[in-house]
């Protein structure tokens, strides 16, 4: 499977912004669409399940980790602000 690159078109969504809204439009899409979406979340990993994804956790982010002076790309499992996905990795992730 495979999708085309977005290139233009874009604009915000500025209808309801509530959890249950966004879940509903999520579990609506359809993956043949011309639509997609991409949120921009604040998320963070639920407790029950730090042992289970301790060696892989989803959601990696770009930062630079203690003792160095180079940016990375990291999983870990910490709280997560403004981060942004698209929404085929987050139904996957859920």
């Amino acid at each position: 499977m495979s999708k085309f690159l977005p290139k233009d078109g874009f604009h915000w969504y500025t209808g309801d912004i509530s959890v249950a809204h966004i879940n509903t439009m999520l579990n609506n899409m359809d993956d043949e669409s011309d639509v997609d979406m991409v949120l921009e979340i604040d998320v963070s990993y639920p407790e029950k399940l730090h042992d289970q994804h301790n060696d892989l956790p989803y959601l990696p982010e770009k930062m630079v980790p203690t003792g160095s002076k180079l940016p990375k790309l990291t999983a870990n499992l910490q709280y997560k602000i403004n981060y942004v996905v698209h929404y085929t990795k987050l139904i996957h992730y859920s």
